[in-house]
């Protein structure tokens, strides 16, 4: 671990909290699926190693992009919930679990149906929600998330592209590409802009 990697907080101050809020995540889904057509599984192994990939991509990122100044220099939010959701969609915390496995590929166009959506599309749909929960409830009062249901489908169409863009690159991704952060962060920042003045 290098020394950046040492300077990031996100143990201290974030980690307990995404734990919760995955485990709160895959209850609330299987209890919205009832096991009917399958569940998904939270493994806290993948899970603890995205926060491993996401701090070693923060080191780096930073180093990138600030150079020597890295140290004593911060990344806004949006850059942040981008290294953590790139982490989510590399490590698939969250697996299907009692379907044959011929039946786990689906399209991503089915992704709107909301069966699918839960299940087949979890780390998605985990990541959507874990990006509303860091961006939107960054200050001092929670502002409501008025993003409409379609919306949330094709940004999380756009997470599923995401993450076979980095299966592609492959199957052993530790550093993501400066350009992919950065344009992920910058969908960020106008989903806030747009979303968080919504009722």
């Amino acid at each position: 671990m290098s020394d950046n990697q040492k300077e990031c907080k996100s143990r201290i101050h974030w980690w307990e909290k995404i734990e919760r809020l995955a485990e709160g995540f895959a209850q609330a889904i299987n209890n919205k699926l009832g096991r009917k057509k399958g569940f998904i599984e939270l493994d806290l192994k993948r899970l603890r190693s995205a926060l491993e990939l996401y701090e070693f991509n923060w080191g780096q990122f930073k180093n990138d992009v600030f150079g020597k100044a890295a140290e004593e220099s911060r990344i806004d939010r949006h850059k942040i919930a981008s290294l953590y959701i790139l982490a989510f969609l590399t490590k698939n915390p969250f697996e299907i679990m009692g379907i044959h496995p011929d039946d786990k590929k689906v399209k991503q166009e089915h992704l709107l149906d909301l069966n699918n959506m839960y299940l087949f599309f979890a780390n998605e749909l985990f990541s959507l929600v874990f990006m509303r929960d860091v961006v939107f409830s960054w200050g001092e009062k929670d502002i409501p998330f008025g993003m409409g249901e379609n919306e949330k489908a094709w940004f999380m169409i756009l997470l599923n592209s995401l993450k076979l863009e980095l299966e592609l690159e492959s199957s052993k991704v530790t550093q993501f590409k400066e350009s992919l952060v950065l344009s992920l962060s910058q969908t960020i920042y106008y989903i806030e802009e747009i979303y968080s003045n919504q009722d």
